[in-house]
């Protein structure tokens, strides 16, 4: 119940928001509070109702993804932090990483807008990222922000041909070709 009213909740607010290929984490719904598995390596955050709150330690929050994400670089070129009250990030990093175990490497970065553009290192083009980390700046003396949604866009051509066109034509699923 809960993930259905937080997915109809976001269809409902900016249905252009949700494309093929998206990633959303929305935290929830007005009925319905979750972190989405996020956690903070500094700062700190709380749940709410379609958000989550955040406190910066010393001006910057650390939000880590749940580590069992499935992300293909060369589908996603693009990332956006939501906040739709003040204060805002006046810079935004985004790190990813390939397993648990493996050091974070940055893959883009913003100031004074919501939106990051992603550029992946050419080795981890058919790799699968396991988790991301988005650094955000506020001013040093900000005790408490809003964070309403984080998402990942896919590339304009990520789905041409279809959803398994990066297979290759006569490839199949199951033979992972």
């Amino acid at each position: 119940v809960g993930f259905d009213q937080a997915r109809f909740t976001m269809m409902y607010r900016s249905p252009d928001a949700v494309i093929r290929g998206s990633r959303i984490w929305s935290f929830g719904s007005t009925r319905f509070s979750t972190d989405d598995g996020w956690t903070t390596s500094r700062g700190t955050l709380n749940e709410g109702y379609g958000h989550i709150a955040v406190a910066p330690d010393r001006g910057v929050v650390e939000l880590v993804s749940p580590p069992d994400q499935v992300i293909r670089p060369k589908r996603i070129d693009l990332a956006v932090v939501r906040a739709w009250s003040e204060p805002r990030p006046a810079a935004i990093a985004v790190h990813a990483r390939t397993a648990p175990d493996a050091p974070w490497r940055e893959v883009g970065r913003s100031s004074g807008a919501e939106r990051v553009p992603l550029a992946w290192p050419v080795e981890w083009r058919d790799a699968i990222v396991t988790q991301v980390k988005f650094e955000l700046t506020y001013a040093p003396d900000t005790a408490g922000a809003r964070v309403d949604r984080l998402l990942l866009y896919p590339r304009a051509d990520a789905y041409r041909g279809g959803i398994r066109a990066h297979l290759g034509k006569g490839a199949s699923v199951a033979s992972g070709q």
